[in-house]
């Protein structure tokens, strides 16, 4: 089941977010940021997808975030960890672009390019991914969404 939450950890239909970012995606100036983070709590491996909403006319930085939970020990391998959260973000993308064709998406991604840190051997692999599919994709230290706010909510419910 698919329980998606407001910033202050409101239960919030998918159906009222897509009316938001439709109302939203109605601005020039408008911008939804998609990114997923993902941690291993115990047996299980959460992963957390978040869409934030930068606008300077209405519901400006305000986001919202889905938990999925599983047990799944392959995905102690980073790289598989990273394409998850690379494809989830991507899927909820393409799922909002084929109901609004005007949504300025960019894509948060959770690798960090200096090399002092594992996730830097992914940043070109992933990096493509996201922009074949024809989004803008940030990379830390500028993905916020996925490092920071997806962050905070898959290690705390």
């Amino acid at each position: 089941m698919t329980i998606w939450r407001t910033g202050n950890k409101e239960v919030v239909d998918l159906n009222e977010i897509i009316y938001i970012l439709r109302k939203v995606s109605k601005s020039d100036n408008h911008k939804i940021i998609i990114g997923t983070d993902s941690v291993k709590l115990g047996y299980h491996y959460v992963f957390t997808k978040a869409i934030c909403v930068l606008n300077e006319d209405f519901y400006d930085r305000r986001y919202f975030y889905l938990r999925d939970k599983f047990k799944d020990d392959s995905y102690l391998d980073l790289s598989k960890r990273l394409l998850k959260e690379t494809t989830d973000s991507l899927n909820l993308a393409m799922e909002i672009k084929s109901v609004i064709d005007k949504a300025n998406i960019e894509i948060h991604a959770d690798v960090n390019p200096d090399s002092r840190h594992l996730s830097s051997k992914y940043k070109n692999m992933i990096s493509g991914y996201i922009t074949g599919c024809g989004f803008d994709v940030k990379v830390k230290p500028l993905s916020f969404v996925a490092s920071s706010i997806a962050d905070l909510h898959t290690r705390k419910s």
